[in-house]
C-alpha cells in the first residue's frame, strides 16, 4: 500500500563468502526524495512518494542499490522482500 515502510535486514560475510554476522550494524539507507524519505534511524524507508528509482545501502565505503517502485496509490519497493534483502546483504564483505 501507498506509505509501505521497508527496513531491511543485513548479513556480514567474510572475503570466502562465509556468512559471519547475521545482524550487521552500521549499515544506513538513502532513497531519492521523490520515492519517500528515511527516518532518522537511517534504516527505516517510507513509500510516501512515487516514482521508479534506488534504494541504497551504505555501510563503510561498501554500497548496494536495490531497485523501487512507487506507484501513486499503491507502492511496490520489492516483489520478493526477501532477495532484495539478500541481493543487498551480499554485498557487505568484512574481514
Amino acid at each position: 500500500p501507498k506509505y509501505g515502510i521497508y527496513r531491511p535486514k543485513f548479513f556480514g560475510y567474510n572475503k570466502y563468502g562465509m556468512l559471519i554476522d547475521t545482524n550487521l550494524k552500521g549499515v544506513t539507507i538513502t532513497a531519492p526524495q521523490q520515492l519517500g524519505h528515511v527516518k532518522e534511524d537511517g534504516l527505516t524507508f517510507i513509500g510516501d512518494g512515487a516514482g521508479c528509482d534506488s534504494i541504497t545501502a551504505h555501510f563503510g565505503q561498501v554500497t548496494a542499490k536495490v531497485p523501487a517502485v512507487i506507484l501513486g496509490n499503491d507502492s511496490t519497493i520489492s516483489t520478493t522482500h526477501i532477495e532484495i534483502t539478500s541481493l543487498m546483504s551480499k554485498m557487505f564483505m568484512t574481514e
